[in-house]
């Protein structure tokens, strides 16, 4: 059975992984977001959002 230090270390490591993943989206912010996201805000209606499993979740969430 897998004891307590390794369901720490293994949840710490995807932390870590996990962040260095996120921080590594501001090197891809350019222009082109900005003009994407101009565009959205500029849309009349409903922007739909979709996704299978965890990221339909995060889409439900951001409706």
């Amino acid at each position: 059975m897998i004891n307590n230090n390794e369901i720490l270390e293994s949840a710490i490591q995807t932390i870590e992984m996990e962040s260095k993943a996120i921080l590594n989206l501001k090197n891809k912010l350019n222009y082109q977001f900005i003009e994407v996201v101009k565009y959205i805000l500029t849309l009349n209606g409903r922007v739909v959002v979709t996704g299978i499993g965890k990221s339909a979740i995060i889409g439900q969430k951001i409706v």
